[in-house]
């Protein structure tokens, strides 16, 4: 009988997820090689952190 194995579970866990996600919508890479394709899809998890990041710092909006 094999020894029962766990796998730890990161509070990050779902960031891998949404990771995939946007790299869906990135149909095809404009940039060649590894190296560009690696800068291009940087570039696109920079601009969604980005957008992320300027949710969390908006005011609070009221409802006028």
């Amino acid at each position: 009988m094999c020894p029962i194995r766990k796998t730890a579970r990161s509070i990050h866990e779902s960031a891998p997820d949404e990771t995939r996600r946007i790299a869906n919508r990135v149909d095809r890479l404009r940039l060649r090689g590894q190296t560009g394709a690696h800068d291009e899809f940087l570039l696109a998890a920079t601009a969604q952190n980005l957008r992320r990041m300027a949710k969390w710092l908006a005011p609070p909006r009221t409802g006028n």
